[in-house]
């Protein structure tokens, strides 16, 4: 009976400190769902999917680490260098097999994507402290689900590692407002200028903390000091990047014709188009076309959410100097006012960007409803949207305007793409559409389905949101609201990965490896010159053969330059194959159903070739 006792008396101990620390059981669960559905299907990823976006981030790597990818880098545009540098290049230094490295790629997004959802859950803690903490933790985790966010993350470019700073950018910002210490005034602009580096579309970010900075320091002598160190610090850092940047583009992309495309240098056709009438136009089409995106995508809430920061900047505007030079009653609300209107610059010069960037007409239907551009910061937005949502008493009222201004935006984007008459579509751009917009498909009834469909999910998890106070935890209720969003999003985020990418996978490492696997088998360590003939297959394909190639660079030349008298591999399309030219001088070494590797037929490593390959043609 002793026996009995004490261990009950253990297992109550061991209850009641499991219920001590209940607070990091929901989030730590959450936290390694997030990590396995954010690597789900890795085992069918190991090469470039995206040209140029991952190569020109690899390129960095490259750059860093002094491997020569100068050939191909030079047709391809500028990209920025910090997601190369930050996440790449350890990957590159800390692993030798380019499968192996493509993998951690995909480890290293997952787990920012985990870090992602532990700032916001600290974020959310601190300015919504009337609201019940497991609710956001659940709240934080949808966001995180959003299906660009687990899409992007199969993919080796900079996204995920964009929602990670933005996420620290916020929590820093906040710490700026509620407690403007030195240090939190660098940190702050340290992380939009690290933003910036990782990619130049962010640029709204530092410019609206300029903003809020010059406005603290106009009203607040106290913080004058630190803005001033803040100011130094963005300095420096700007300095630091345009000395990386220049090295970077003289050093790989000299005297490359496409680098203004992603450049600053290249929007300012873009910029001045806007003042033509035209050119107006097209911007209108454009906000119309990535508002409804956003709007429809998050399931409405970004209405609430867009209405919350609006409110809040307004309160800001009319505390004036008081209102961040003194705390109000509850010692927040005041100076959360000016934080809140610093995000609201942010969002809106992000969206400016991609909406003049990428415009409201083009040559593809994403282009109108164009995500990606806004996708990495949109977390924090959503979240207020569902807060707000929750503690709105006339949220019935505002449905019977939001929506059908919603689906009055979905008939125009229908009606402009109709027009356009154009069927190519990148779905990576537009990933919360791609179930009704497919590559190759007519837009017309897309658009509309889409709206639908979209609003009928919207008002269901609305409804189901609206069914209980969250104030106090109803497990049965939210884990329905929760349950409903996981499988939308699921769908269309497994959809895109376990058809459109996996497909691309299969047929890269058939077409690709498998040459590229010959000849490091027939080189052994000769250092052959490997060669590949853009005029004989898309010059695109240069970049995955680089990729897999690593160390030993590729030269990026017209079938009409190859030179017979040198031992080396060609990798030429197929149909060349068909050539005369191929038949009287080269021996085909192996060949896919889109590649083929050659080597000349009268010199050295022609004789090698037909003695370790010949057997197996």
């Amino acid at each position: 009976m002793k026996a009995v006792l004490q261990r009950i008396s253990i297992a109550y101990r061991n209850v009641s400190e499991i219920v001590k620390h209940r607070n990091w059981i929901l989030p730590s669960v959450l936290s390694l769902v997030l990590f396995v559905l954010a690597v789900r299907g890795i085992e069918n990823f190991n090469q470039l999917l995206l040209f140029d976006d991952e190569f020109g981030y690899w390129t960095a790597s490259a750059y860093l680490t002094g491997t020569d990818w100068k050939s191909v880098a030079s047709g391809i545009p500028y990209y920025s260098y910090g997601y190369g540098f930050l996440v790449l290049t350890p990957i590159r230094l800390l692993i030798s097999s380019t499968e192996a490295m493509y993998q951690a790629a995909i480890i290293a997004n997952a787990l920012l994507l985990v870090g992602s959802y532990w700032i916001a859950r600290t974020v959310t803690g601190q300015i919504f402290e009337d609201m019940n903490r497991a609710a956001l933790d659940i709240i934080c985790f949808v966001i995180m689900l959003y299906p660009s966010n687990i899409v992007f993350s199969h993919i080796a470019w900079a996204e995920c590692l964009l929602v990670f700073v933005f996420w620290v950018f916020v929590w820093v910002s906040l710490r700026v407002i509620k407690k403007p210490s030195i240090w939190n005034h660098v940190g702050v602009a340290v992380s939009a200028m690290i933003l910036y580096m990782i990619h130049q579309r962010t640029i709204a970010v530092a410019i609206a903390t300029v903003m809020v900075m010059a406005w603290c320091f106009v009203i607040d002598r106290s913080r004058r000091k630190n803005i001033v160190i803040f100011a130094v610090t963005l300095g420096v850092l700007i300095g630091l990047h345009c000395f990386i940047k220049e090295d970077l583009i003289n050093d790989y992309y000299y005297n490359n014709v496409k680098i203004a495309v992603n450049n600053m240098e290249g929007q300012v056709g873009k910029l001045t188009a806007i003042f033509t009438g035209e050119g107006f136009v097209n911007l209108i089409k454009s906000i119309m076309g990535k508002w409804f995106y956003l709007f429809v995508a998050t399931l409405m809430m970004f209405w609430w959410g867009v209405e919350f920061l609006l409110k809040e900047a307004g309160v800001c505007l009319k505390s004036g100097w008081n209102g961040v030079r003194k705390k109000n009653t509850d010692g927040l609300t005041g100076q959360l006012s000016l934080w809140y209107t610093w995000l609201l610059l942010a969002f809106l010069g992000n969206f400016m960007v991609a909406a003049i960037y990428m415009g409201g007409g083009g040559s593809r239907n994403d282009n109108l409803i164009y995500g990606r551009y806004t996708e990495y910061m949109i977390g924090v937005y959503f979240i207020c949207g569902i807060i707000a949502f929750l503690k709105d008493e006339k949220w019935l009222f505002k449905m019977m305007i939001y929506i059908p201004v919603t689906i009055g935006c979905g008939w125009w984007c229908q009606k402009i793409l109709n027009a356009l008459n154009v069927t190519a579509y990148q779905a990576y751009h537009s990933i919360c559409t791609s179930l009704f917009l497919e590559k190759g498909a007519s837009a017309k009834g897309a658009v509309m389905g889409y709206a639908v469909g979209g609003l009928t999910a919207a008002m269901l998890f609305m409804l189901i949101l609206k069914s209980k106070p969250w104030k106090k935890m109803n497990w049965f209720k939210s884990g329905i609201a929760v349950c409903g969003t996981i499988v939308i999003y699921s769908v269309i985020a497994y959809s895109m990965i376990f058809g459109v990418m996996t497909d691309k996978q299969c047929l890269r490492i058939a077409n690709i490896r498998n040459i590229v696997s010959w000849i490091e088998w027939l080189d052994e360590d000769a250092n052959y010159p490997v060669y590949y003939c853009r005029d004989t297959e898309s010059r695109y394909w240069s970049e995955s053969f680089q990729f897999i190639l690593d160390e030993k660079p590729l030269s990026v030349i017209t079938s009409d330059m190859i030179m017979p008298e040198e031992d080396a591999f060609y990798i030429v399309g197929v149909d060349f194959l068909m050539s005369e030219e191929f038949e009287q001088r080269y021996y085909c070494v192996k060949k896919s159903s889109q590649f083929a590797v050659i080597v000349p037929a009268d010199l050295e490593l022609v004789d090698r070739a037909r003695k370790l390959a010949g057997g197996q043609q």
